[in-house]
């Protein structure tokens, strides 16, 4: 198989538009290690105390996660899709 078709073949794998399970609990643990290191949250949180697990899951929900997947299928092809539009 030469490079045109294994591009050919790689365009046609159209991911699934929303997250797994497994997806999730990875993107929110990830942001929320984030806001426990320092890193500013994303949306307004007023001057309550804030838990970084439920400010990852708002953000995540808003859509304001800057972030792309990288789903890989069998053959070893990859595609990166935005988080913003997997939610």
């Amino acid at each position: 198989m030469n490079k045109d078709e294994e591009e050919a073949r790689a365009g046609d794998k159209t991911p699934v538009r929303r997250l797994t399970r497994f997806e999730r609990a990875r993107v929110i643990g990830l942001r929320a290690l984030q806001l426990t290191l320092g890193a500013p949250p994303l949306i307004d949180l007023g001057d309550a105390p804030w838990d970084p697990l439920e400010v990852a899951t708002r953000e995540l929900e808003n859509r304001l996660l800057p972030l792309s997947l990288r789903r890989t299928f069998p053959d070893g092809s990859y595609v990166d899709v935005p988080l913003s539009e997997l939610v």
